[in-house]
Parts: structure tokens; sequence; C-alpha cells
């Protein structure tokens, strides 16, 4: 059996980044490695050996999975899907329902549509 590799502390620490970071449109993976002390290519090989998509992917990720949890979150039922989106690091709510459906093989408003359906 293979196990994927224990993330290392440079990963936490990036996943701690992008967390903190997250509602930032301009967080690129350049200030990844900068806030790491690694080059471009240090830290692209790190994503590499744990077997992580690349920095800028991984980013992206990170928020496509923050939005679809505050889309289901009722806490948000009053706030536009836009809106969730900008809050979240995107900057164009039509790109970000376009990456969410590809991700997701469902639209942000017929997510909320089916847990809204759901709660009642």
């Amino acid at each position: 059996m293979h196990c994927a590799p224990m993330p290392s502390e440079r990963l936490v620490r990036a996943r701690r980044l992008v967390l903190e970071r997250l509602a930032d449109p301009s967080l690129a993976p350049e200030d990844l490695a900068s806030a790491l002390n690694l080059s471009m290519r240090a830290l692209y090989d790190e994503f590499r050996r744990h077997q992580l998509a690349p920095p800028a992917t991984f980013i992206r990720e990170l928020r496509l999975e923050r939005c679809y949890l505050a889309l289901l979150d009722a806490a948000n039922r009053r706030n536009t899907i836009t809106h969730i989106a900008l809050e979240h690091g995107f900057v164009d709510g039509a790109h970000f329902a376009r990456i969410f459906r590809q991700r997701y093989g469902i639209s942000p408003a017929e997510l909320r549509r089916r847990q809204g359906s759901l709660e009642h």
C-alpha cells in the first residue's frame, strides 16, 4: 500500500498562510515562496514531493473548498453567491461559477437550492 508523505512543516505553514489571506485576490505562489523563504523552484518541488497540486492550484482549491462550505452554511443564506466568492479571493462571480461547476459538477446556485430544499 502506498501512502502519501506526511505534510512538511513548510506545507503546514503554506496552508495556514493561504487560509489567513484567502480573501486577498492577489495571493500568489510567489507570496508563499517569499513567506517560506523558498525559491519558486523549491516551492514547486516541495508541493510535488508531497504529491500535491501546484501552488496556484492549491490556492484555488482551498478557495473553492471554503466557498463550498460557505454556500452550505445557513449563516450565509443572505449573502449573494458573488459576495461569498469575493470574500474568498475570487475577483469575478462568473469566473467563480464556471470553475466551481468544473470542480464540483454543480453550479453554486444549484448547490444552494439543493441545500435549501433539504432544510425545509
